[in-house]
């Protein structure tokens, strides 16, 4: 399991109205629950991120024509708001997770600075 040094309190995910702005014409929807927070609109999912309420993120997906775009983050840090908890990732991390958690820390890290 990687762990992050991050406090909840410095996480902040952002209004999902900012996120819907880089996405004009849809409209944005969050659905929590059993552990899976994900992003819709009417018409797809952009993205969703299992998780425990330790903390712990088992999976991030974010659908190919979303990704780049914060999605990733935002959900990450609508985790660690949730939880109140330290994100910590399960293992095996793919390539692309990798990259992911990776940017996270750095974030983190500039958000603690």
């Amino acid at each position: 399991m990687t762990s992050l040094a991050q406090t909840p309190k410095q996480t902040d995910a952002g209004s999902l109205a900012d996120l819907a702005a880089r996405f004009p014409g849809e409209s944005l929807r969050v659905i929590a629950a059993d552990g899976v927070m994900t992003l819709a609109s009417v018409n797809t999912t952009l993205g969703y991120c299992r998780y425990d309420a330790t903390g712990e993120v088992e999976y991030v997906f974010v659908g190919a024509a979303f990704r780049r775009k914060g999605v990733a983050s935002w959900l990450l840090a609508r985790v660690a708001q949730e939880t109140g908890r330290t994100l910590a990732f399960r293992e095996p991390i793919s390539p692309l997770g990798a990259r992911l958690v990776a940017e996270w820390a750095r974030t983190e890290e500039g958000a603690q600075a």
